[in-house]
């Protein structure tokens, strides 16, 4: 496929989830063809591009994650204690970047969840065990996952039908 042009959003929505889990495959969005969000399309959340596979009732998405080299994923740099407040990542500020992270963003490094208060450089602070979660150990090396939450913007961009490139998925016969 070629890739797409994401600089060229052509619609906007919100999540409705409360969050996103590392390996959800479906979606609840707002009003999704209002936004013009159809089967074929690519949406992003934070850093992550999305590819749309199916829709349900105007809410639900089927999608394939981490499309066009995007992530939400990132990698625990230094041995983390159970009370830590500061996280780092593998590639520092630049890993924290690609993995779409920010201030009130949610992590879930093991079974854990961490909601993220500030980013200085390349440092995390975080309040630990979160979404009635345990505080626990980490060790270097494991992957932490932005997990996207409720309210957050989702960006529809151009897909790959309407702007009559080449897709491996036959989507674009479907309707909207």
């Amino acid at each position: 496929a070629k890739p797409i042009e994401l600089s060229h959003i052509t619609g906007m929505t919100t999540l409705k989830d409360d969050f996103v889990s590392e390996s959800a495959t479906v979606l609840r969005v707002v009003n999704v063809h209002h936004a013009g969000i159809r089967v074929g399309s690519f949406i992003g959340i934070n850093a992550e591009i999305f590819l749309v596979t199916s829709i349900f009732m105007n809410e639900a998405v089927t999608v394939a994650r981490e499309q066009h080299g995007s992530s939400f994923r990132a990698t625990l740099a230094v041995d983390m204690t159970n009370v830590q407040t500061n996280v780092n990542f593998v590639g520092g500020a630049l890993g924290i970047k690609e993995a779409g992270v920010a201030a009130n963003s949610l992590l879930k490094i093991g079974s854990e969840i961490l909601l993220v208060s500030a980013v200085q450089g390349n440092v995390l602070t975080v309040s630990r065990a979160q979404e009635s979660t345990s505080a626990a150990s980490h060790v270097a090396g494991t992957s932490v996952y932005n997990l996207h939450r409720s309210g957050a913007t989702v960006r529809v961009y151009e897909d790959q039908c309407s702007a009559g490139k080449d897709t491996a998925l036959n989507l674009c016969s479907g309707p909207i």
